[in-house]
């Protein structure tokens, strides 16, 4: 169902390449690509460890927090499964939970890989 929803927004992906290309954005999607690689794995440390304390308050915070990387860099599914999961609200969302943060980890894993092959050609 989510690999229906694009994986980026080529049209942000193409405005933060101009404005690379024209100086105003040195290396931004390279440091952004970066962060995803370094920061994110936390973040999805601390979202597992909040949906098996059925912690929905953290869960939220933290989901919101990647929901607001990812919108800078254009990053459509992710935002979508991170909205998905923001909007969990109580212990009986415990499994669905699970299977959302897990199609949450797959969509960073494929969002890095295209990003990484964006960064290589641009």
């Amino acid at each position: 169902m989510h690999e229906t929803i694009p994986l980026l927004d080529m049209k942000a992906i193409d405005s933060i390449l101009t404005f690379e290309k024209k100086g105003l954005l040195f290396g931004f999607l390279q440091k952004q690509l970066d962060h995803l690689r370094n920061e994110v794995p936390e973040h999805l440390s601390l979202i597992n460890d909040a949906v098996l304390e059925k912690d929905f308050k953290s869960l939220s915070q933290h989901t919101h927090k990647l929901n607001g990387f990812a919108a800078i860099i254009g990053a459509q599914r992710v935002r979508h499964l991170c909205i998905e999961i923001e909007r969990l609200g109580d212990e009986s969302s415990v499994s669905v939970a699970k299977e959302i943060v897990a199609q949450l980890e797959d969509a960073l894993t494929a969002t890095i890989d295209a990003l990484q092959e964006i960064v290589s050609k641009a």
